[in-house]
């Protein structure tokens, strides 16, 4: 379904998107505010979870207008602030409040792993090539392999981090965090500080690497996304102009 996306901030729905038109296609009502959303890998189907502590499954081919989920549990003891489908390995990762990522069968919604962590999820995310679970937790920084769900690395920074993006190859990650302006780039093995940049106002809320890993993504709070180089000064792409106009 790749002209649709999900959006989870309009009161207490979830919303499916056309792309190109800005049509909502979907729209399916909660009892309170949605904090994370995801496609099935067939994109057929969403998962939601929020500050109800629920997730629910609804069917986007479901030709019924009721709204009601397919399956839906009570899955932790605290808000739900993250949900991934691993497409690939057809699993659902939640996190939160609760201290720890839980995987679910989405044919049942059964919990089939637990990964306990430090405190409070900050973030959640699946690396991009689909091997790492990555986490993050106060200053804390996890790596979970995605086939086991037995933790890989586990660095400790110096600061608060709130998202984290592993490098495609798996060298090096980016965090940003809430309680400085800072992006800083650790390095995968030792968690060692390799690089720190300056460039936005507000706290940084999100990260991400580009599939070739040239360029990672910041968002902030200051309202910005900024790209950066991987390798500053290095050639990235070439623009040329059609010569009517001055550059």
């Amino acid at each position: 379904m790749g002209t649709d996306l999900d959006n989870d901030w309009d009161g207490y729905h979830s919303k499916v998107w056309d792309t190109y038109t800005g049509d909502v296609l979907h729209s399916f009502p909660h009892q309170h505010i949605v904090r994370g959303c995801d496609f099935s890998g067939d994109g057929t189907r969403i998962v939601t979870g929020g500050m109800e502590k629920k997730l629910r499954i609804f069917d986007l081919n479901r030709e019924d207008t009721t709204g009601q989920p397919l399956l839906s549990c009570d899955a932790h003891s605290s808000v739900i602030r993250n949900v991934v489908w691993d497409g690939a390995r057809n699993m659902i990762l939640s996190s939160g409040d609760s201290m720890e990522i839980k995987v679910w069968d989405p044919r049942t919604l059964n919990p089939m792993h637990t990964c306990k962590m430090d405190g409070p999820v900050t973030s959640m995310d699946l690396s991009a090539d689909g091997h790492y679970i990555t986490s993050t937790s106060g200053k804390s920084v996890y790596f979970w392999d995605a086939q086991t769900y037995t933790l890989r690395n586990h660095v400790k920074t110096e600061h608060d981090v709130s998202a984290v993006s592993l490098h495609p190859s798996h060298s090096r990650f980016v965090a940003g965090g809430t309680s400085d302006l800072w992006v800083r780039i650790y390095d995968f093995e030792s968690g060692r500080e390799l690089e720190v940049y300056k460039g936005h106002h507000g706290p940084v809320h999100t990260v991400s690497y580009s599939p070739d890993g040239e360029l990672y993504a910041t968002g902030s709070e200051d309202g910005t996304i900024r790209l950066w180089q991987t390798t500053p000064g290095k050639r990235y792409g070439l623009w040329q102009g059609d010569g009517t106009e001055d550059a």
